[in-house]
């Protein structure tokens, strides 16, 4: 993918809001530099309402559907609900809901008429502070996930932040390295093309330096998993666009003056990534803004990342010695 998969539904308005949310969707895929959505799944999609964002697919687009809010539903009501749980029954029952998932990806090809859905994100759930989560258990849900029918779109393991000492979580999911070991396993097992996506943000709420978000990113990359990186940004203070240290996706610097993301950051992490399938960019609007203030929010972000990554392909073409093309 040359362009940029945008996160939209972060930043949108209430889904209730029809023409308004319809409205702010179509002025963000107009926008420069716009590839494709990713698309959220919470056991359905768009607030239940199908056929309606089944409209707005589109053949000339790419998408990848996230199930990090399905993810996160179940892991509030079930503290042993997920793929990587060593609760037999919570394993089988979030495996079940991600294979629904194969339904919705035909559904978006049908819809279309052409294979638009690039990937599917999977999370290492549930929360693993009590040891209740695994590699082993993790690499048997993908192994049952290889048998579902995915009409072409890879199955992705998005790391969110694990657990740190004297730290708050937010997500709490497996350490990278147990998610690279479990993901590893399955693909060697079954021969089916999974991978790791990296989002800059998530990882640097567990890392707390940019420095440990690029050993996230040469991790993933020396393994051979790297299928994408997002980024997305985040506080040390509370902002308009949520807490602190928290996965809300503030917009970068400038744009969000306290946030961790600026230009350089950016460019060194998309240096760092070099060629991968797809990069994102997800990014939230401040609580109770207007549809305007929404779309410029998500446009001068996408400008940002634009000029992030010139940066980026700069300083590898730079380098004195030969490495992969970048982004």
């Amino acid at each position: 993918m040359s362009n940029w998969i945008v996160s939209a539904y972060n930043a949108a308005p209430p889904t209730t809001d029809r023409d308004q949310h319809g409205r702010f969707l179509d002025a963000i895929t107009r926008l420069p530099g716009v590839g494709g959505l990713e698309i959220p799944y919470a056991g359905a999609l768009s607030a239940g309402d199908e056929r309606w964002l089944l409209r707005r697919v589109h053949t000339r687009r790419d998408y990848v559907i996230t199930t990090i809010p399905d993810t996160m539903n179940h892991v509030e009501r079930d503290a042993r609900n997920g793929l990587a749980s060593l609760d037999d029954a919570g394993r089988a029952a979030a495996v079940q809901r991600v294979g629904h998932v194969a339904d919705v990806v035909r559904r978006c090809h049908d819809a279309a008429g052409a294979r638009v859905v690039r990937a599917v994100t999977l999370y290492s759930a549930p929360r693993s502070l009590a040891g209740g989560s695994s590699a082993t258990a993790l690499a048997r849900s993908l192994l049952e996930l290889a048998e579902f029918d995915w009409n072409g779109a890879r199955l992705v393991v998005e790391h969110c932040d694990a657990p740190m000492a004297a730290r708050p979580v937010v997500k709490g999911f497996l350490p990278l390295e147990t998610e690279v070991e479990a993901v590893a396993l399955a693909r060697e097992r079954t021969g089916t093309d999974f991978g790791i996506l990296l989002n800059w943000g998530r990882s640097m709420v567990e890392q707390r330096s940019v420095d440990g978000v690029l050993g996230h990113i040469a991790l993933v990359r020396s393994a051979g998993l790297l299928a994408g990186l997002t980024l997305s940004g985040c506080s040390p203070i509370a902002t308009p666009y949520g807490p602190a240290w928290d996965d809300c996706h503030a917009p970068p610097r400038p744009i969000c003056p306290s946030s961790e993301l600026d230009l350089a950051t950016a460019t060194t992490a998309l240096a760092a990534a070099g060629s991968v399938p797809f990069l994102g960019v997800k990014v939230s609007a401040p609580v109770g803004a207007d549809v305007a203030t929404r779309i410029a929010t998500v446009a001068r972000t996408l400008c940002w990342v634009r000029a992030a990554r010139l940066e980026a392909r700069a300083e590898v073409a730079a380098r004195p010695s030969p490495v992969d093309s970048c982004c």
